[in-house]
């Protein structure tokens, strides 16, 4: 049975193409979020996850990618603020000044993410909790959501993304369904077992889904014997 529902679930998911994907977004997920006002969801989430310090392991993830990348990208540091430089100063000391601040933000980088109580980690914990309450009370903040929240809605990149989730979806779907050991099957399998389990030691269930099958087997016939 687990490979029936597999086969036809995989059938179902080969079917649903690009197109349907873009009319959905733009007939039903587009006009509902411009409906919806967006700072109350934004506000409420970013209020409790400041309260809770729920915030700090994505602090934690974009501290460590950004030192990685300072330490691995300096000639492009380096090359972003060079072209900052003014125009009569020597080509070495511009060079020896962006070395050095590159060398600078590597390491004040570093002593944010070492450093748990460090004052710029202070700093964003403030700047996000005054967000939050903005976000939820201030009416200039929130009319600045409005405005960014359509101008996301109006990009043509919204559809594209949209459509590129779902093949990433899909593909991860039917790589799952397909697999006699994926995720997906082996849910179904315990999800069916259960049922069964449930159905030999629980006889009101069996009663109420005999009942269930009585009568719809009555409304068959009687709609098969009505006359025309």
């Amino acid at each position: 049975m687990v490979d029936e529902v597999s086969d036809v679930a995989a059938i179902a998911l080969d079917k649903i193409r690009d197109d349907h994907i873009a009319d959905l977004v733009n007939d039903a997920f587009v006009p509902r979020f411009r409906e919806e006002p967006i700072s109350p969801i934004l506000g409420s989430p970013v209020t409790e996850a400041v309260r809770d310090d729920l915030h700090h392991g994505v602090i934690d993830l974009a501290l460590e990618e950004l030192h990685r990348w300072l330490v691995h990208n300096g000639e492009t540091f380096t090359d972003v603020l060079s072209e900052r430089a003014p125009w009569w100063a020597p080509p070495r000391l511009n060079e020896a000044v962006t070395q050095r601040l590159h060398l600078e933000a590597i390491r004040w980088i570093a002593d944010i993410r070492d450093n748990p109580d460090h004052h710029a980690r202070d700093a964003i914990d403030s700047m996000l909790s005054q967000l939050g309450r903005d976000l939820l009370t201030n009416p200039q903040t929130q009319e600045r959501a409005e405005r960014f929240k359509e101008r996301l809605l109006d990009h043509p990149q919204v559809v594209t993304t949209a459509i590129s989730l779902w093949k990433a979806m899909r593909s991860a779907l039917l790589s799952s369904v397909r697999d006699p050991h994926g995720a997906v099957r082996q849910r179904m399998l315990l999800e069916l077992s259960a049922f069964a389990e449930r159905l030999r030691t629980d006889a009101p269930l069996r009663d109420k889904l005999d009942k269930t099958a009585a009568d719809v087997a009555v409304f068959a016939v009687s709609r098969g014997t009505a006359p025309s």
